[in-house]
């Protein structure tokens, strides 16, 4: 099973951070607007865009599916835009292997 709350790649949060500030840019939003439409606060969006999820410990941006499907709306683009080019990618250890077998006999 995947942890929670898994920090993404930093290379990634900062590529999401950079999206997310040019998409607010071409709308014409202030962060404001764009946080209070998304349901956020206005340092929770501060915070996406500089590529973190908490500002003092560093850790790298990890908004939740939600989270991202309210930014895309907030921004009047479709969560396909938002991700579009950024740098994803997985490792065995990031994304479970759905052909290994279970020790707990679930099936």
């Amino acid at each position: 099973m995947m942890p929670r709350n898994t920090p993404l790649d930093p290379e990634l949060a900062r590529a999401l951070a950079e999206r997310l500030k040019q998409l607010r840019w071409e709308s014409g939003l202030t962060q404001e607007e764009v946080a209070h439409n998304a349901g956020l606060s206005r340092v929770m969006l501060q915070n996406y865009e500089r590529g973190f999820s908490d500002r003092e410990r560093k850790t790298p941006a990890n908004p939740s599916l939600g989270t991202l499907v309210d930014l895309a709306w907030a921004l009047d683009v479709d969560v396909k835009t938002l991700l579009a080019d950024l740098p994803l990618k997985h490792t065995s250890a990031a994304l479970p292997n759905p052909k290994r077998k279970t020790t707990s006999g679930a099936r």
